[in-house]
């Protein structure tokens, strides 16, 4: 167990200190997949939403090499848990925290991961979309993307409050082509 807390990371954004707010959300989020011994389940999907958060401090301190060895934890760990369940709901969110990664480490897979996660929210119901979307494990996920985008001037149009799996997809989607777009390599 780490002596640190949630309230340390926000704390270290706030005051500009990515790196270490990126070393301890890092931290905290392998502490979580480990105590869910990497099954599928609230504290796996908390754990990953901690590290794409450490991700995003990583990526506004320009520190690349992190950014790409959390990407691929967060690839690896990802891609197990898909495979480990049958519920689109999950295997969706799981790509789409996939494609958040790639989105990160500045790369078009991104678009890929993004695109899979639609082919599996295509068929969700209301009730468990929005079960699912105000749940409190998609808070972690979603806010880490939300510090990433707006770090790089973005403003996603998605409002929580009206849980919408592919509309919030393809708005993902056009926010990684214009990011990704001044990205001669891409």
């Amino acid at each position: 167990m780490t002596n640190t807390s949630w309230g340390d990371v926000t704390d270290l954004e706030e005051q500009g200190k990515y790196e270490e707010a990126a070393a301890i959300s890092a931290s905290l989020g392998m502490e979580s997949i480990i105590e869910a011994n990497f099954e599928v389940s609230p504290e796996l999907f908390i754990g990953l939403g901690k590290l794409l958060r450490g991700m995003s401090c990583d990526a506004r301190a320009a520190n690349t090499h992190r950014v790409e060895r959390l990407q691929g934890i967060v690839e690896y760990v990802a891609s197990g848990a898909i495979e480990a369940t049958s519920k689109d709901v999950e295997r969706g969110s799981l790509h789409e925290w996939i494609g958040d990664s790639y989105l990160m480490a500045e790369s078009a897979k991104a678009l890929e991961h993004y695109s899979l996660a639609g082919d599996h929210y295509q068929d969700l119901d209301d009730k468990t979309q929005h079960t699912t979307g105000l749940s409190v494990e998609f808070d972690y996920t979603y806010n880490a993307y939300l510090t990433f985008v707006r770090s790089r001037g973005e403003e996603p149009e998605y409002n929580k409050a009206v849980v919408d799996f592919l509309g919030r997809i393809e708005e993902k989607q056009a926010t990684a082509r214009r990011l990704l777009s001044d990205d001669p390599a891409e």
